[in-house]
């Protein structure tokens, strides 16, 4: 097995980003559950990350849902005030890419995206797929396949890295060879076994 390029995830491994901080918040504005803004979120989240429904109408339909002000929701500030590039992460990947081809492959809508941008440095990055221009959103094996189509390799020679086990197997299940992310030290360890790298 011949590895090609290493995908990498972006919130939660390359940004440091958890959405939970944000419904955490959104709760305490709306005076509703967590459990409640979980499913309120989720319900609308696909649209957006699909490219299928535009920011501002879920944005009304969230705040709608909440019982708050849109401009209450701060869909695209908060991330922006609460994301950070994860510095261990980046510095991987510079590495990677000193050897091999680099891409991200993220589940995000398009205003955040445009914040992605402005965080994480693009030079050592050669492909970046993201669900909002793809059409397919992690963990449907179908947007593994697709990725792999555009980018004229096999599955297996593509190794990908996400913080969400629901999407290392969606890839698994696509045949692509996916790493749990947990922490920059058992990434290299991981990383060893697909490509004899770290």
């Amino acid at each position: 097995m011949m590895i090609k390029i290493v995908m990498f995830d972006v919130g939660g491994v390359l940004v440091d980003y958890d959405q939970t901080w944000h419904n955490k918040e959104l709760a305490e504005i709306s005076g509703m559950s967590r459990e409640y803004v979980d499913k309120v979120i989720d319900k609308y989240m696909t649209g957006i990350e699909i490219g299928k429904v535009r920011i501002n109408e879920f944005e009304s339909a969230v705040a709608h849902e909440l019982g708050i002000r849109k401009s209450q929701l701060r869909w695209a500030d908060f991330f922006a005030a609460h994301s950070r590039l994860n510095e261990d992460v980046y510095e991987l990947l510079k590495e990677i890419h000193e050897e091999m081809s680099t891409a991200i492959f993220s589940n995000i809508d398009k205003a955040r995206y445009k914040i992605v941008r402005q965080i994480l440095p693009f030079t050592y990055i050669d492909h970046a797929f993201t669900s909002c221009y793809l059409g397919l959103r992690k963990p449907d094996p179908k947007a593994y396949m697709a990725i792999a189509k555009r980018l004229n390799l096999k599955p297996n020679e593509i190794v990908f890295i996400d913080n969400d086990m629901q999407n290392v197997l969606g890839a698994r299940t696509a045949g692509l060879n996916a790493i749990r992310f947990k922490s920059r030290r058992e990434l290299d360890k991981s990383l060893s076994k697909f490509m004899g790298y770290a």
